[in-house]
């Protein structure tokens, strides 16, 4: 059985595309879509290549030694895997407009969204981000909108900040997931022990000899051995719940030494 992704949604685009009608409306809401999304992705392009772009600037002045070094290519590789991303769903949205574009008759789009190339991926020259060499650097079409600067440090900063700031909110998310793991094992633990301490009772109440009986007629006796044998499985329930709780414990610590140690360390909850 196909995963649910791979159910095909049959958009009107889809439907244009395997040479079927498709209503002229259905077909001009989703190209308005389609239009927005592909701005986005060419937004979301540019900050990452920005943020590339000022990375490599940053290594090639500060970075030294081999601990910077993997640092840096670790934040690259994770930078460009996303440039292509966004360069692979920009191609979709590009062969649906371009195709769609003469059916609505609408003009100019080839203008704003162009055939994204393998070369357009490579990001803007470290010297146009330099006043002195601006002039003699040739920029690609993807930094020739309107309201575009990549020589603007105040449009490079706020492509860093917004990568900053979605680090953190995902370190962030994963140190409470660290927390949230931290209150299972606490809670298993105490579990485990309340369980064993239960069985522990019962096995004390399970030592008395005790007769049952039916409107004043006794049907069943103990003895001896029914008294044994209460006190064997309440002895034997509660050491296999002992032995959970000592289990997780010797599992676990070395998970929580790991949670409690490095950058932004997580102290068990009280």
């Amino acid at each position: 059985m196909g995963s649910v992704r791979d159910i095909s949604l049959f958009l009107p685009s889809a439907v244009m595309l395997g040479g079927g009608l498709c209503s002229a409306e259905l077909l001009e809401i989703e190209w308005k879509l389609r239009a927005s999304q592909g701005l986005d992705e060419l937004e979301n392009l540019r900050k990452y290549l920005l943020s590339r772009t000022a990375i490599f600037k940053y290594k090639l002045r500060y970075g030294h030694g081999q601990y910077d070094g993997l640092r840096s290519a670790k934040a690259i590789e994770t930078i460009s895997a996303k440039i292509e991303a966004c360069a692979a769903r920009y191609r979709l949205h590009h062969v649906v407009l371009i195709q769609a574009t003469p059916l609505l008759r609408l003009g100019g789009t080839e203008t704003v969204f162009k055939e994204f190339r393998v070369k357009d991926t490579r990001g803007i020259d470290c010297d146009a981000m330099d006043a002195e060499h601006e002039a003699e650097t040739d920029l690609l079409w993807i930094w020739l909108g309107e309201g575009i600067d990549p020589s603007d440090q105040e449009t490079i900063n706020e492509s860093l900040r917004i990568a900053w700031c979605k680090s953190r909110a995902l370190a962030h998310r994963w140190q409470e997931e660290g927390l949230l793991v931290q209150e299972e094992m606490r809670r298993t633990i105490e579990t485990f022990e309340y369980k064993a301490r239960e069985w522990e009772q019962r096995g004390t109440l399970a030592k008395e000899i005790r007769s049952h009986s039916i409107g004043g007629q006794v049907l069943l006796e103990d003895d001896s051995g029914f008294v044994q044998g209460r006190a064997a499985y309440t002895a034997r329930q509660a050491a296999i719940r002992w032995k959970l709780r000592d289990y997780c414990n010797s599992t676990w610590s070395q998970m929580l030494s790991l949670l409690r140690s490095g950058v932004g360390d997580i102290g068990h909850w009280a």
